[in-house]
């Protein structure tokens, strides 16, 4: 698949990192009026459904106005190793988009969304120690799942990015920076993929996707077949407030820092920043 004239391919794909901010820059794109986000935000088209060939790639994108900047975003093209090559093939001229975290912090994330979903069991800190023999032993959504430390070894995926694509069409950001500063971020990713940076959502800065904690994971599951008012009051009622993640302990912090330490240097080359503003990682570092 190289050309596709009967279905304009995406201008713009938010390809990563995952717990990174790409559901919040999602959100917020979909409201600016030159943009036409896909009609499902993860559409998994160049990792998990590849087979199902570009007409139904295209169809999450109808609807979209002549000249409007399209784009979707799923944070595990970067990640995924034959992603960003099917991607160089059959959309080459697409803008990537890339938000980077702190990885330590990314990795407490990423185990925090699957234990609120109830889909893990162990501790933090068993959860990598068993990461290596889960990924090993599973297949693609076991990669997806508990890829807890090794989604945040960014540099070798960025290098296989790079690979595929010029520099040039690539723009990175932190999830750090999108936080502090929602406004300036947008209005540089705007102007990237060829939008008007000037037109700003009112949304914009707004939380999205945050961690969640359920007093029953039964009745959130039960819920979502019920109509939405009534979804809606039982996830009101069924939700406890969560004003900040739970801490992590130190020694799994100083284990995490110590994996990524050959990282370090040259990621911040890479990206040319120090990357002071991670601060579990900083914290840790020589």
């Amino acid at each position: 698949m190289t050309e596709h004239p009967q279905a304009p391919p995406p201008s713009f794909i938010i390809a990563g990192a995952m717990r990174s901010g790409t559901t919040a820059l999602t959100s917020w794109l979909r409201l600016h009026p030159q943009v036409h986000m896909s009609s499902t935000k993860e559409v998994h088209f160049f990792d998990r459904h590849y087979e199902r060939g570009w007409d139904w790639y295209a169809e999450h994108f109808t609807g979209a106005e002549p000249g409007a900047a399209t784009g979707e975003a799923t944070p595990n093209y970067l990640y995924h190793p034959e992603a960003v090559g099917r991607m160089a093939r059959d959309v080459p001229s697409a803008r990537i988009v890339i938000l980077l975290r702190d990885p330590i912090a990314r990795a407490h994330s990423h185990y925090l969304q699957r234990l609120s979903g109830g889909k893990e069991s162990l501790s933090f800190a068993e959860a990598l120690d068993a990461e290596e023999q889960r990924l090993a032993g599973g297949g693609e959504l076991e990669r997806a799942y508990f890829s807890y430390a090794d989604r945040g070894r960014y540099h070798g995926q960025l290098e296989r990015l790079f690979a595929h694509f010029p520099r040039e069409a690539v723009s990175i950001h932190l999830f750090e920076d999108l936080r502090d500063s929602p406004v300036e971020v947008f209005r540089a990713v705007a102007g990237f993929i060829g939008v008007d940076p000037g037109t700003v959502p009112d949304a914009v800065g707004a939380q999205a996707n945050a961690y969640q904690q359920f007093r029953s994971l039964r009745v959130r599951d039960l819920s979502g077949r019920l109509p939405g008012p009534l979804r809606r009051a039982i996830g009101r009622f069924n939700r406890v407030d969560v004003e900040a993640y739970p801490e992590i302990e130190p020694e799994v912090v100083e284990r995490l820092a110590a994996e990524y330490a050959a990282e370090r240097e040259p990621l911040a080359r890479l990206l040319g920043r120090d990357l002071h503003e991670w601060d579990l990682w900083d914290r840790v570092s020589p």
